[in-house]
């Protein structure tokens, strides 16, 4: 109790350096306390915004180790095809199997030639003899998870019946789904029909071709001669659906043009087509040899298909693809939409490390100024701490009482910085991360060279600021609270051990002997 009273009479003895040390670990705990809050924002906005990102998996090539094999010239050149080996079906399945995957789909695609007018070439007037490029995405479910999952979201009719994913309709027109920006240039609505074209190798019945086929043609003598007969056969496709894409505005100009003028059909069907065409390709071949054709490459390619597994929850990706990885060929990884926050988190921690460096800086200042500060105030003190010891006073009491006057300062210090930093942070970070979003967006980018394969069907455009800002709070809980005060006191206890060791070295007698007592 005595202790207490002289700690009280001291405080307001003393006050004008009381205030002083109170402002300062007041300040110094504002700079502690609003970085804490602002790391623990940006952390939580991440967190966030990866959990509304569509929990979809796809599979891309693996970069890093093809261009250790080949340069990105030779890459152009094809050189990197022949080291995929595609998933099979039944690969594709056992991933689907793992505890993770809430469920899976396949597409298979498909670039055709049609008369529909492309969205972005509206200008182009097609002659006669010339078609568009139309580029079909198959499904095997009647569920698409473009829709369920992605940017897409279906305005007219309906998505395909479990029926029409069957090879057992094949006696009906085939389903489609097309964009609302195709529809209304081609002015087509639900119910109506519009029509691909293939060419079919039809080979002239009183044909004459020799063994092993025509051997040494040039690429003209191909092209002229008459047995390369080729037909101009359509299949009929009907519109039973209407999408949106509803990230128009926030993707690439190139990139909203692919997804606007793509199709969705029944992978079944476009699997009959390719299937025709590859059949065709080798009638072709047995007429006029090519020894370029690589067949082997082929009969993969029209095996291949383009996979997705939707996850329960996008935070599973690390332990999904540690168990698929066993199922995956070599060359390929597996890829989701987290580089859709990569701007993001670009931003995010370049102001992360500003509030982590004005934390560190203010640890460290606060160590040695405070530190240097109890010094000077003990020393203005020596006369008083010299009478106490000269009757009697223990030195570990002494001790204690500095101890505690140094902490019952630091708690309203500590309590003031809090509130001052839960006032003030929220407005600062804020400015901060727009100010820094604004400028990432604002720098020229190569949009193709950051875009993974989700990336390219649509999956996970760039994220609004608005959005990004919706998420973010910086908001005060118990949690940052204790973390702050187990620091502020770890701070302290390190900055009184010079003004303990200085008052542990004081010799009563010459305190006394020094001066008067004021």
């Amino acid at each position: 109790m005595r202790v207490m009273n002289r700690v009280k009479i001291s405080l307001i003895k003393n006050k004008g350096k009381t205030i002083v040390l109170l402002l300062l670990v007041a300040l110094l705990g504002v700079f502690v306390m609003g970085s804490i809050l602002a790391e623990n924002a940006f952390n939580s906005t991440i967190d966030h915004l990866r959990r509304r990102l569509p929990p979809v998996v796809a599979l891309n090539g693996d970069s890093e180790r093809i261009d250790e094999l080949y340069t990105r010239e030779q890459q152009s050149q094809g050189y990197a095809a022949y080291l995929f080996e595609f998933l099979t079906r039944d690969q594709i399945h056992s991933i689907g199997s793992l505890s993770h995957v809430r469920y899976y789909d396949y597409s298979i695609s498909l670039s055709s030639s049609s008369k529909l007018t492309l969205y972005g070439m509206e200008d182009i007037e097609l002659e006669p003899h010339e078609f568009s490029a139309s580029t079909f995405h198959g499904v095997s479910r009647s569920e698409n998870i473009y829709i369920d999952e992605g940017p897409y979201e279906l305005i007219y009719g309906r998505v395909f019946t479990v029926e029409e994913m069957s090879p057992e309709s094949m006696d009906a027109i085939p389903p489609a789904l097309i964009s609302i920006e195709l529809a209304e240039l081609n002015e087509l609505s639900i119910g109506d029909t519009f029509n691909i074209y293939i060419q079919e190798f039809v080979l002239p019945e009183d044909a004459n071709v020799p063994e092993g086929g025509f051997i040494g043609l040039s690429t003209e003598e191909v092209w002229e001669h008459p047995y390369n007969n080729w037909e101009l056969n359509d299949i009929e496709f009907e519109v039973v659906g209407i999408f949106d894409f509803l990230d128009k505005n926030t993707v690439a100009p190139t990139m909203r043009q692919q997804v606007l003028n793509t199709l969705f059909a029944p992978n079944w069907i476009i699997d009959e087509i390719r299937m025709l065409e590859f059949d065709s390709t080798l009638a072709s071949l047995s007429v006029f040899d090519n020894p370029y054709f690589d067949l082997e490459l082929a009969q993969s390619w029209l095996a291949s298909s383009e996979p997705f597994w939707v996850l329960y929850d996008i935070l599973y990706f690390d332990d999904f693809q540690e168990e698929a990885s066993e199922f995956l060929p070599d060359f390929w990884i597996f890829e989701n939409l987290a580089s859709a926050l990569n701007e993001i988190h670009e931003s995010v921690s370049i102001v992360s490390n500003v509030a982590q460096n004005a934390r560190w800086f203010a640890s460290g200042v606060g160590l040695i100024v405070l530190s240097l500060l109890i010094t000077l105030y003990l020393n203005d003190r020596r006369q008083e701490l010299g009478i106490y010891f000269a009757l009697g006073e223990r030195k570990v009491k002494i001790v204690i009482q500095v101890l505690m006057e140094v902490f019952t300062v630091a708690i309203f210090g500590f309590i003031i910085a809090i509130l001052i930093a839960n006032a003030v942070t929220p407005q600062i970070t804020q400015n901060m991360l727009q100010n820094e979003l604004l400028q990432e967006r604002s720098s020229p980018t190569v949009y193709w060279q950051s875009r993974n394969a989700l990336e390219f069907r649509g999956f996970g455009g760039d994220i609004p600021i608005e959005e990004t800002m919706e998420v973010f709070d910086v908001s005060l809980d118990m949690g940052m609270v204790v973390v702050y005060l187990i620091g502020g006191f770890l701070i302290i206890g390190l900055s009184t051990i010079v003004p303990i060791l200085y008052l542990l070295e004081l010799n009563p007698k010459e305190i006394l002997m020094s001066g008067k007592i004021e």
